[in-house]
């Protein structure tokens, strides 16, 4: 498993997912509100499309989180590419 930093902008116009690879992190953008976990549901269906699994281990009622994921940065960044 892969300890990997997340962003998390809820309540977006859109979806979209971002690889800072500087940062080490993954900036991710979801339609719904950060409310009784409703982004954090969105996140983990956002990944598991891409058959990507994850689970939160940090910050579940924060922007920031740390996920553990069953995929590297980079290969998260490959499946996520192929859109």
């Amino acid at each position: 498993m892969h300890k990997i930093s997340l962003k998390v902008f809820p309540n977006s116009s859109k979806e979209s997912l971002e690889i800072d690879e500087k940062n080490s992190m993954i900036k991710i953008r979801i339609k719904e509100k950060a409310e009784k976990g409703r982004a954090n549901l969105s996140i983990e269906k956002l990944f598991s499309k891409k058959g990507i699994t994850i689970k939160i281990v940090r910050g579940k009622t924060s922007r920031n989180k740390i996920i553990l994921s069953s995929h590297s940065l980079e290969e998260i960044k490959k499946k996520f590419q192929k859109e």
